[in-house]
């Protein structure tokens, strides 16, 4: 992989990440609480 290409896609992959991330709290929360109902 050529170098300009490895550095946008860490980029994007840090992006994706920090999204991830932000979601990834409520999804927790959410499958908590669904854990008290089933």
């Amino acid at each position: 992989m050529n170098i300009v290409a490895k550095v946008l896609s860490d980029e994007i992959n840090q992006e994706l990440s920090e999204m991830i991330n932000s979601f990834g709290g409520i999804t927790i929360n959410i499958n908590k609480d669904s854990e008290k109902f089933f």
